[in-house]
C-alpha cells in the first residue's frame, strides 16, 4: 500500500473517536498548536532515541520510507522491525505513528509528554479500529 494511502486511512480512522474514548484519555495534543513531522531527524533527539533511532538491528527504527523488516521473514538482521510514519509535534506534547513489521504487521500511535525537561511516553494505541485511535492526526489547516 502506498504511504499516502496509509496516511489517508490513518487520518480517516482518527477522525471518528467516540466521546467515551476521549473521556478516558489523558489530555490530548490536538488543542495545541502542532506541526507535522515527516522524519525522525525532525523530532526532538530524546523522542527519536525512545523510538529506537540509535539502536542497531531489529530493535531500531527506520525513518519514513526507509528499509525495514516488514514481515516475519527476517531478510536482514541489520534492518529494524519498526518504521517511523508521521508525527505531530507541539511544545510539550508529541504524537508519533510507527509501523511494526512481523507476522502481525500493524501500526501504533505513541503519545509523548514533556515534563521536567524530559520526554516520556504517556500512552500507546494500537491501530486496529477507530475506537482505539486518538484524534491528533485530524486534518490541519495550518500547514
Amino acid at each position: 500500500m502506498h504511504h499516502s494511502s496509509i496516511f489517508a486511512l490513518f487520518v480517516s480512522l482518527l477522525c471518528a473517536v467516540p466521546v467515551k474514548a476521549l473521556a478516558l484519555s489523558p489530555p490530548l495534543c490536538e488543542s495545541r498548536a502542532t506541526v507535522e513531522v515527516r522524519s525522525l531527524t525532525a523530532l526532538p533527539n530524546e523522542i527519536s532515541e525512545l523510538l529506537g533511532a540509535k539502536r542497531a538491528g531489529l530493535d531500531g527504527i527506520a525513518d519514513r520510507n526507509g528499509k525495514f523488516n516488514a514481515t516475519d521473514l527476517i531478510d536482514d538482521m541489520n534492518l529494524p522491525m519498526h518504521r517511523f510514519v508521521v508525527a505531530k509535534l507541539a511544545d510539550n506534547c508529541a504524537v508519533v505513528m510507527i509501523e511494526h513489521g512481523g507476522r502481525g504487521h500493524w501500526f501504533e500511535v505513541i503519545r509523548f509528554e514533556l515534563a521536567d525537561a524530559k520526554w516520556r511516553i504517556s500512552r500507546r494505541w494500537p491501530i486496529e479500529n477507530a475506537t482505539n485511535s486518538p484524534p491528533e492526526f485530524a486534518p490541519s489547516h495550518n500547514k
